[in-house]
């Protein structure tokens, strides 16, 4: 399967496949598999020359081209484990609200607001 192809100079055609694995004690309990296709806009015959001729990209373009795909995948795949009853495939984040402190001695004298 070829991951990258030119579509232009500056256009690339970028499949992808964004998994998240759900498993129990070696049996998988579900899988949430999203495939698509993105396209680059940038030094696209270079990034698929080295493509070919390595299977790497170059840093910073791999760095705007994964985070593409994980902003676009990750809501999703949220939605598609809530939808499946799994946990989401990230940590969701925890609130952690201190207990209320009681309320110091007020000050006496003029109040300025």
């Amino acid at each position: 399967m070829t991951l990258i192809t030119e579509l232009s100079e500056r256009e690339a055609s970028v499949d992808f496949r964004f998994t998240a694995n759900y498993r129990a004690v070696e049996e998988v309990v579900g899988l949430i598999r999203i495939e698509g296709r993105i396209v680059y806009e940038g030094q696209a015959r270079n990034l698929v020359r080295q493509w070919t001729s390595t299977n790497q990209m170059p840093n910073e373009v791999a760095n705007e081209i994964h985070t593409v795909i994980m902003n676009n995948c990750i809501p999703e795949a949220v939605m598609i484990a809530r939808d499946l009853r799994l946990p989401p495939p990230i940590p969701m984040p925890t609130v952690n609200i201190p207990a209320q402190q009681p309320p110091s001695k007020q000050r006496q004298g003029m109040e300025v607001m």
